[in-house]
């Protein structure tokens, strides 16, 4: 039985099934709870803005992955580089917003 998206199951809304198959379904989910500590973390200085998008990364949200890597490119993020090399981020390198990071960086896609 799917359960339709936006359906909250406690504090997650179901954004969309990922999978289906003898043991069961598998399905994408928002957490908005985490989504506003990980925000207020950042705003205290308390994280990184590419750690935050490997949390999305995992999600699979490539919108807030790089709306969190532009925040770390707006504040000059001495570790944002490493988006080249870290394996988390290799579901990005397809997507056309990732090379117009790197070009603004100064580094080749």
């Amino acid at each position: 039985m799917a359960i339709a998206a936006a359906t909250r199951l406690g504090r997650y809304e179901v954004r969309s099934m990922i999978g289906a198959g003898g043991m069961g379904e598998v399905y994408r989910a928002g957490d908005e709870k985490l989504s506003r500590e990980l925000d207020e973390r950042y705003a205290r200085r308390e994280g990184i803005g590419m750690y935050l998008a490997q949390v999305y990364a995992g999600f699979g949200d490539k919108d807030q992955v790089f709306a969190w890597l532009e925040k770390d490119f707006q504040t000059r993020s001495g570790v944002l580089p490493y988006i080249t090399w870290w394996l988390n981020f290799d579901d990005l390198r397809s997507d056309p917003r990732y090379a117009e990071l790197l070009r603004r960086m100064g580094l080749q896609a």
